[in-house]
């Protein structure tokens, strides 16, 4: 399980003002669309996502790539060769791929992050009988600088900030994590030495409408129907929570994640919030990566409250 004190980012570099306050306007614009204009980014749109991934690195070990031209094939593949994946979370992954793959997206998000050496890629899956919950060892890659944040959170945080610069230009996205080529992805951008693609992004202008795909992929991940802040926020309704603490995690109310699982889970210690998920990875998709969105959407919702840090 991931637990993490959220009240106070000081591990993170500060925000700029401007971000955060158009960061937080975007997040009510923010939609999840997997079908796309075959039509590429203006020079305007290419060149401001670029300057975003270029200057955004508040960790030196995570990344945003820009790939200004996609191949569909980028997005052709199911990442279902994960040994702890079970049988259950294959055949989920088959059927959710055949209808929720992403089509016509001109150009993509890479969010790639440097894995210590010998980390194994072995994340227990929900599905699977014999995970542990209580074994976190097994549930994230480490830092290669050994600090306390778990790479996936930082792809998360990271991730979700150039998604949400995206909105603020007018594009469309949708986190993928389970539906790519990783080998692929890495070859495009150039990884590194033990640098990891943990997830992508379409990049574009959304079809005018919804295709049938995306309306059956949204009937069955049931994206509109958000958890209440109460189910959210443990005691929220029987504690005296500071109004900033609430508006953080109203934030998050509406933040992506995974099959919209939504797994987190906040409470109030002292003068400290402390954000956990609720349970072990399930279908091959670390719910760090989840939280480390939601990481960045607290933060916001707290600055834009007015409460630094």
């Amino acid at each position: 399980m991931t637990t993490r004190e959220v009240d106070s980012m000081d591990a993170t570099p500060p925000l700029p003002e401007a971000q955060t306050e158009r960061w937080y306007a975007a997040i009510a614009g923010r939609h999840s669309r997997r079908s796309f204009q075959e039509r590429p980014l203006t020079p305007q749109e290419r060149d401001a996502m670029a300057a975003h991934c270029r200057t955004f690195r508040p960790f030196p070990a995570v990344r945003t790539v820009l790939l200004p031209e996609a191949p569909e094939s980028l997005f052709a593949h199911r990442r279902d060769d994960r040994p702890t994946m079970s049988a259950v979370g294959r055949a989920y992954m088959g059927i959710m791929g055949s209808y929720g793959r992403v089509t016509g997206a001109p150009a993509a998000l890479a969010f790639a992050g440097l894995v210590a050496p010998g980390a194994a890629d072995a994340r227990p899956d929900a599905t699977d009988p014999g995970a542990d919950s209580s074994d976190t060892s097994r549930q994230s890659a480490p830092r290669p600088d050994g600090s306390d944040f778990a790479i996936e959170e930082l792809i998360g945080y990271v991730g979700e900030a150039a998604v949400l610069e995206a909105t603020a230009l007018g594009l469309d996205t949708c986190w993928v994590a389970g539906f790519f080529s990783p080998g692929l992805t890495e070859s495009l951008i150039g990884a590194g030495t033990g640098e990891t693609v943990f997830a992508v992004s379409p990049l574009g202008h959304a079809a005018d409408a919804l295709s049938g795909k995306e309306k059956y992929v949204f009937q069955m991940g049931r994206p509109k129907k958000r958890l209440k802040l109460e189910h959210m926020a443990l005691g929220l309704l029987n504690k005296d929570w500071p109004h900033w603490a609430v508006d953080g995690i109203r934030a998050v109310q509406t933040a992506p994640s995974a099959t919209n699982r939504q797994p987190w889970r906040f409470r109030l210690d002292g003068d400290t919030v402390v954000l956990a998920s609720n349970g072990p990875d399930s279908y091959g998709v670390s719910k760090r990566i989840d939280c480390g969105i939601a990481m960045l959407h607290f933060e916001l919702g707290v600055r834009r409250a007015g409460r630094a840090g």
